[in-house]
């Protein structure tokens, strides 16, 4: 752990009042948001530096708000190399400032390097909203490349509102200090927290009771599901008087045609702002969102159907509050349900597991190092890809330890998440850094059911066809950064796509691509058919036949069991399928469930074991 020093903030300071400028070598919690960091550091006449922000809402929002006083270079979309040469070669721009998403820092590394320009010297580098290195992580997988280059930097500091220290063993290395800002005022806010079944019905309530206050204070509802809030807006009846925020990703899985596109924004527009605004979490960080009258905010969770609305109340939350800038918020209402189907470890567990897949795949990577043969050490790069633990490495010697840290955060949220108690614990200030939040906590239970529209949700078939053109568009394009960003964005939405447009063409993909499931079994079958047939599609395919969270009868059970074990041929008897299956998946204990009207005993399926 980091040395750590306290700084007091009182009332009405900014960070400015702390700091002549940012420090280098420290890890800032600020504590809260808005005092102030990102300006400060873009107002410094005094130094060029590079700040590394989340997401490109958060760079178009600093552009426009500093237009005329600062020049920014803002480093997003389709900018080309050229541009970004002309700002820096500027003579007219005395201090350089340069804004950019972690995805695109590394176009920035490629034209100094161009220029011959010592970077690592001549800037400082800040990170901006550090915590979405850890957080964001397992989703968007280059969002801590910046790091690889940050400790070259002579002048370097990370920050945050929401601060979590990485446990990136070069911060101690290179002497860094986590200074925790500590506001001697209260800042606390009364949040109403909604535990529900049915999180759309109990929104549905609240807003009701929003409307019948008549004080024309606008909504803004914070909702990670398109479809969710595409659900929530047909339960209003609302036709109008209302502005979703979102991704052009999320805006392209929307099906052509619907009234509810002319509605949808991918940039924060505060003249698209409306009665009432839902936002994805694209805009929970980083952002500013500019309103005259103090507004209600809803947070919406639905962690049964979809586990990534979860919020987490010392990070998310805490942003999502802090979009406001100086002005109180008229109420603020978390909604969610719960359940503890999700699997989820105890930190010591956490930690055995963690350093049981290092020693076993430190164990595999030593016989590739000793061994002398091409192929040999082939086979072995394959078999390390399949272990659990290759997801925590950068390479194969260096761990990324932003994704070991992003798996132990996903474990901790999934445990708040698992009853209703550890939700509510979760806000109280006892359990965070600072007193953010004054919970009160009422039921709702709703016996209507949770239904979420799927006549607005494009088909799969017209998505492969979307994501195909994409591809070839991305290829065509002379623009490097836009094709980087377009197949990194591709890459990440849509993984089993973008394998099968490798390996079976374009033809074909559009041919089988009806579903998810027939393009990973047309995957697993070209790979067997060219001679890959092992125990990792054992792997694959025991993952297509059984998934996780869902109750299987011991007869479906069986059969699958029996199946997999004549495929493969391997040393199991059909009497012992259950032992079989209890090497692939942590299986509940024997249960009782009514399927299709009849009562069956049978096993939950909670976690992979490959």
């Amino acid at each position: 752990m980091l040395r750590k020093k306290y700084i007091d903030l009182h009332k009405g300071q900014w960070l400015k009042d702390l700091f002549a400028q940012i420090p280098s070598d420290k890890l800032i919690d600020k504590g809260l948001t808005g005092i102030g960091a990102t300006t400060m550091e873009l107002l410094n006449a005094f130094r060029n530096a590079i700040i590394v922000v989340p997401n490109v809402p958060a760079i178009l929002g600093k552009v426009k708000a500093h237009k005329g006083v600062v020049d920014i270079m803002a480093v997003k979309n389709r900018v080309r190399k050229e541009t970004i040469i002309n700002y820096l070669t500027n003579d007219e721009i005395k201090v350089k400032k340069l804004m950019t998403t972690p995805e695109s820092f590394h176009v920035i590394v490629d034209v100094m390097e161009l220029l011959d320009i010592d970077m690592y010297k001549d800037y400082f580098l800040l990170i901006d909203e550090c915590d979405k290195m850890i957080v964001d992580s397992h989703y968007r997988k280059s969002i801590s490349d910046p790091m690889w280059h940050f400790f070259s930097f002579e002048n370097k500091a990370i920050i945050s509102a929401t601060a979590i220290e990485p446990s990136d063993p070069r911060f101690v290395k290179h002497n860094f200090e986590h200074i925790i800002i500590n506001p001697k005022f209260d800042f606390s806010v009364d949040v109403e927290l909604i535990a529900t079944n049915n999180p759309v019905q109990a929104f549905k309530k609240k807003y009701n009771e929003i409307k019948a206050l008549k004080d024309d204070a606008p909504i803004f509802v914070f909702f990670d599901s398109v479809r969710g809030i595409l659900t929530a807006i047909e339960k209003l009846k609302l036709k109008s008087g209302y502005s979703i925020f979102c991704s052009s990703t999320s805006r392209g899985k929307i099906k052509k045609g619907t009234s509810h596109l002319e509605h949808i924004f991918t940039e924060m527009d505060f003249n698209k702002l409306n009665k009432i605004n839902f936002l994805t979490s694209r805009f929970y960080t980083a952002i500013d969102i500019e309103v005259k009258k103090s507004p209600h905010i809803i947070i919406l969770s639905d962690v049964l159907r979809f586990p990534h609305t979860m919020v987490n109340p010392s990070t998310d939350v805490v942003q999502i509050k802090g979009r406001f800038r100086n002005i109180d918020l008229k109420t603020l209402t978390c909604i969610s349900n719960h359940t503890n189907r999700n699997f989820y470890r105890t930190e010591c567990e956490v930690n055995e597991y963690l350093k049981f897949n290092k020693y076993a795949y430190n164990v595999i990577k030593d016989r590739k190092d000793i061994s002398i043969f091409e192929t040999d050490q082939d086979v072995i790069t394959e078999v390390l890809q399949t272990l659990p633990y290759d997801k925590f490495m950068r390479t194969e010697d260096i761990e990324n330890h932003y994704m070991i840290d992003n798996f132990r955060y996903k474990n901790k949220l999934t445990a708040i998440y698992a009853y209703v108690n550890n939700w509510v614990e979760a806000f109280k200030k006892e359990n965070m850094l600072h007193h953010y939040f004054n919970p009160k906590v009422v039921t709702f239970h709703s016996d209507e059911k949770n239904g979420y529209l799927s006549r607005f949700k494009k088909k799969f078939n017209d998505i492969v066809k979307d994501v195909v053109k994409a591809i070839e568009k991305a290829e065509s394009s002379t623009i490097t950064i836009f094709k980087e960003e377009i197949e990194a964005e591709l890459q990440r939405e849509y993984p089993d796509i973008i394998q099968a447009y490798e390996l079976l063409g374009k033809d074909k993909l559009i041919k089988i691509g009806t579903s998810k499931s027939k393009i990973s079994r047309e995957i697993l079958l070209h790979r067997q058919t060219k001679g890959f047939y092992s125990n990792f599609d054992l792997h694959k395919e025991a993952e297509l036949s059984l998934e996780l969270n869902t109750f299987y009868s011991e007869g479906h059970l069986k059969s699958v069991a029996e199946y997999l074990i004549s495929k493969y041929d391997l040393k199991f008897s059909t009497v012992q399928y259950k032992k079989f299956l209890q090497k692939l998946f942590v299986m509940s204990r024997r249960t009782e469930r009514r399927l299709n009207g009849k009562s069956v005993k049978g096993h939950l399926l909670l976690e992979k074991l490959f």
